[in-house]
């Protein structure tokens, strides 16, 4: 075996093997694509469920205020039969402006639990969409590599064709050694 024919075939073995790594280096780009996509569908996932829990937790609230509520106007209308003035007149006007308090307050905190939840789902919106570009990521660049590995192997083969007397596409029109003769 002569030098140009180690030449030859170190050249042709080094563009395969770098041909190679670029395909490799596309998998894990892709693998690292879906990763970071599945994770973030967990962590949107995760959102959507604090944001009902949001909602439970601000309704069960509510309906603690209106309880309050309810109790307190229980009071004012016991305090007011028990004194003999009965539930008309100024003790009326302050258990509604009492009640209309609590319905208030019930509200209230429905509309907090209710803002944290929207909050929650527009953070799990862009998560999905994050996902998405992730994947979409990991794939252009698998893609992206066999571009990269065919070009590599291709130029090798090119600069293969020195070595055999070619030249490398120079133009002259042989591609092997005529010991010298043209």
């Amino acid at each position: 075996m002569g030098i140009e024919t180690a030449m030859l075939a170190a050249t042709i073995g080094a563009g395969v093997m770098g041909g190679v790594g670029s395909l490799k280096q596309g998998q894990a780009a892709q693998a690292a694509g879906e990763s970071a996509s599945n994770a973030l569908i967990g962590q949107s996932q995760q959102e959507r469920w604090r944001a009902s829990q949001e909602r439970a937790m601000s309704q069960r609230t509510a309906e603690e205020k209106q309880y309050q509520t309810d109790e307190i106007n229980a009071k004012a209308r016991a305090a007011a039969a028990a004194s003999g003035g009965g539930t008309g007149g100024s003790a009326a006007a302050i258990m509604g402006r009492t009640a209309a308090e609590g319905q208030y307050q019930s509200d209230l905190e429905l509309a907090k639990g209710e803002e944290k939840a929207k909050g929650l789902e527009y953070q799990s919106d862009l998560d999905l969409a994050a996902a998405a570009d992730k994947r979409a990521q990991g794939k252009a660049a698998r893609k992206a590599s066999y571009w990269q590995a065919g070009s590599q192997v291709l130029g090798a083969v090119g600069s293969a064709g020195k070595f055999a007397g070619g030249g490398g596409g120079s133009g002259d029109g042989y591609y092997y050694k005529n010991n010298g003769i043209r």
